[in-house]
């Protein structure tokens, strides 16, 4: 019986919802002015299936949601590797859900962390005019 990638992320996707820390910090008010707290971590809402996943596989063809990588969804059996498939959540604030994931690498997943999807998407335009050697709107190359 050959192994589904699609299972094995979904027991990823468990496996990362459970090793959040137990406590985290947060903001008392919004200007911080009364200091912060420890507060426990809500568990982490999972609804969405394997088949919600391959879904959003085909729906992206099959490529790196922010990277635009082709992905090899038998990557996600070899250990440590970073153009595996990784599942992010798009507004981390709430859980793996119905629209608010998109399959991604684990280089993607990993570098985005908690930066704001604007802001990395802008980030990754940039990188991909870069890896084309491309003069981009912003480059010193366009002051000369």
């Amino acid at each position: 019986m050959s192994k589904d990638p699609f299972e094995q992320l979904m027991m990823n996707i468990k496996g990362n919802a459970s090793l959040r820390p137990r406590r985290r910090t947060v903001k008392l008010d919004e200007t911080g002015k009364n200091g912060t707290a420890a507060i426990p971590y809500e568990e982490t809402e999972i609804t969405i299936t394997v088949q919600d996943l391959k879904n959003q596989y085909d729906k992206q063809n099959g490529r790196c949601y922010w990277m635009d990588y082709k992905l090899n969804p038998n990557d996600i059996f070899e250990s440590r590797n970073n153009a595996a498939m990784s599942c992010d959540r798009l507004d981390n604030d709430k859980g793996y859900i119905r629209g608010n994931f998109v399959i991604t690498t684990r280089f993607a997943n990993l570098g985005k962390r908690t930066m704001s999807n604007r802001k990395f998407r802008i980030f990754m335009e940039r990188w991909k005019s870069d890896v084309r050697n491309e003069v981009r709107e912003d480059s010193i190359e366009r002051f000369f």
